[in-house]
């Protein structure tokens, strides 16, 4: 099919000028990469528009030497009108109109993409982005040339009014090049690259990529030489083709000479200045008690006040705890009910009720689901709303790799004037984006960060962690995840999807007994969100029997039927109940009958081997 816009891109193509498709009526790219995927090969755009030729057209003008200016509707063309009458006039060139009444004016020139900035919905696009190409068509309508003449030499003005628009480059704070901590972050943001894909590919503008992963290493106040080292192994053996080492070098002296920022606009001080400085505000009236001293004999130890429960059996005060368990098995769900537990004073967990305490939840996946669910979880419990003592940060910073990041984070805590009994870190996994699980070294930088927080407001510190792809070894990721907290609980699930069950199993305490008996929770829409209840053993056990199919009361009310004992395949299909579908019945009723075979608690309803196996019930089985 030889429609308009395939014809229209060959034709491009053609002349030399690069296009790459975007989806019909829409200006985003059918391609992977985008605008870096732009060619003028006929037999790729061929392709292309083979395969869809409906495909919009799309180019970005930079690579022909033209930049663009964005004119958005009338409110638009009246701010393009102030600004030339204040600035100056601009020659006419070559228009092309959007569907939606702009205009789009090509010039001979370099501009920066930018939105509003020259005047208020007036755009321009240049390096790094793309515009549509006649006859591609969006919101009902087609791009049309409605000005051919050739593209006129931009004047100076545009580009000096963005470039004093510029924000003003960040300035550094520190004075020591190469500290450890900040080699650790720049290191962490190579590898977060690398794994997201986003080492240099050539022919895809590697070359600017390279330049501005160079820049951001000397942000994070590397010295050149380190900034080498760290590029040479975790970056250049990823790209696609990896840069001879003399080129690297090249792309770091651009980058010292050209850099926006200064060298270590990004970097941070020590954890220790850090730290230091976030504690000496505090508030005054409620100052930081003095920390014990390094070294004390062990009647000072005994001396000390016996560990108290936060919530009994699962929760210490001042502790470090780690609640983990497989996809789906209710983990948050699992959290926030401790934490709502202790934030309203609620009775839980066999803790009398009394005033709650303030409670902080990082939210790092989905807060405004955690909200919901909090609000549910007040609505269950009689609440009208959830308790004030109760926040949720919006977002998880990036706490292990970026100490400027902790620090706010600590420092928002202390804004806030209260002392928090419980801080939630909702997942570790968005704590440490950036760094790797499975690596000794992360994780414990991690859990050192997660008692960094415990030490500093002397409160209990939770973290939501995943399971791995098999669950019976633990946690996913490194042991240091189970070996270095106080505290760890397995989250795991139970009956159906209607009535689902947590069920949150003790496996570790440092300082205390592992309680045997896990605590259990039943789920129900009563409220439209699914909310969790306690369950005590007896209607644990009650719900579950209710569940099974061949709980001993369902199978002594069909056997009551019959005056004799009856083979396995007549229990079966009358435990399995009708299905519309024979074969679907038959094949149930078989697996029914090999479970009833195998299940241990059920020998007394059963006599005999094989084929010469019956069932009846315990009093008839005796006659």
């Amino acid at each position: 099919m030889n429609s308009p816009l395939k014809k229209a891109a060959l034709a491009y193509a053609a002349e030399g000028r690069k296009v790459f498709p975007c989806l019909p009526d829409s200006k985003t790219p059918a391609t992977k990469h985008g605008f870096h995927d732009a060619s003028c090969d006929l037999a790729q755009v061929e392709a292309w528009w083979t395969d869809n030729p409906l495909y919009n057209i799309a180019w970005q003008p930079q690579t022909e030497g033209l930049c663009c200016i964005d004119i958005d509707g009338s409110d638009g063309e009246e701010a393009y009108a102030e600004l030339q009458i204040e600035r100056g006039y601009l020659p006419d060139t070559l228009e092309i109109t959007t569907p939606r009444g702009g205009r789009h004016l090509y010039f001979r020139g370099d501009l920066p993409p930018s939105q509003s900035k020259l005047a208020p919905h007036v755009d321009t696009r240049g390096g790094g982005s793309y515009a549509l190409l006649p006859p591609s068509a969006h919101s009902g309508g087609e791009y049309r040339v409605t000005c051919e003449s050739a593209p006129a030499k931009l004047p100076v003005w545009p580009g000096e009014l963005l470039a004093s628009l510029k924000k003003t480059k960040a300035v550094a704070e520190i004075e020591d090049l190469d500290l450890p901590c900040n080699v650790d972050r720049a290191t962490a943001y190579l590898k977060a690259k690398v794994e997201r894909g986003e080492a240099a590919t050539e022919g895809a503008m590697g070359d600017k990529e390279t330049f501005v992963v160079a820049c951001n290493l000397l942000n994070f106040g590397l010295s050149d030489e380190m900034a080498f080292d760290l590029l040479s192994e975790h970056y250049n053996p990823h790209c696609n083709p990896p840069w001879e080492a003399d080129d690297l070098r090249v792309k770091i002296d651009n980058a010292a000479a050209y850099a926006e920022n200064d060298r270590g606009s990004w970097a941070t001080s020590p954890a220790s200045v850090s730290f230091a400085d976030a504690l000496s505000r505090l508030p005054p009236e409620d100052p930081t008690p003095e920390k014990a001293q390094k070294w004390l004999k062990v009647r000072d130890f005994l001396a000390r006040p016996k560990p108290v429960w936060l919530l009994p059996d699962a929760i210490q005060e001042q502790s470090t705890v780690l609640l983990w368990g497989p996809p789906k098995s209710f983990k948050t769900y699992a959290a926030l009910d401790m934490a709502l537990v202790v934030a309203s004073g609620v009775i839980g967990y066999g803790r009398p009720a009394q005033a709650g305490r303030e409670v902080l939840y990082v939210a790092g996946e989905a807060p405004y689901d955690v909200a919901e669910r909090a609000d549910a979880w007040a609505k269950l419990h009689g609440f009208e709303d959830v308790p004030d003592t109760f926040s949720i940060h919006d977002g998880m910073p990036a706490l292990v790799v970026r100490e400027n990041a902790r620090d706010d984070f600590i420092q928002s805590i202390i804004d806030m004037r209260v002392r928090p009994a419980l801080i939630v870190l909702d997942t570790a996994a968005r704590a440490m984006r950036g760094l790797n699980e499975n690596d000794s070294k992360d994780a414990g930088a991690f859990v050192d960060v997660v008692d960094s927080l415990k030490r500093i407001f002397e409160c209990a510190v939770l973290v939501i962690h995943h399971g791995g792809k098999d669950t019976d070894t633990g946690p996913r990721g490194s042991i240091v995840f189970t070996a270095d907290f106080d505290t760890v609980h397995r989250v795991s699930r139970e009956g159906t999807k209607q009535a689902p069950i947590i069920c949150i199993q003790n496996t570790a305490q440092r300082t205390a007994s592992e309680r045997e008996e896990p605590w259990r929770f039943l789920g129900s829409h009563a409220l439209g969100p699914l909310v969790f209840s306690p369950m005590d053993n007896g209607s644990y056990y009650a719900h579950k029997s209710e569940a099974d199919p061949l709980a001993p009361k369902k199978i002594i009310a069909i056997l009551s039927k019959f005056s004799s004992p009856v083979a396995t395949n007549v229990l079966a299909h009358e435990l399995v109940g009708q299905f519309e579908d024979g074969e679907a019945h038959d094949r149930a009723a078989e697996a029914c009958g090999k479970l009833l075979v195998k299940r241990h608690e059920l020998a007394g309803f059963r006599t005999g081997h094989g084929q010469g196996m019956t069932w009846a019930t315990p009093e008839l089985n005796q006659v």
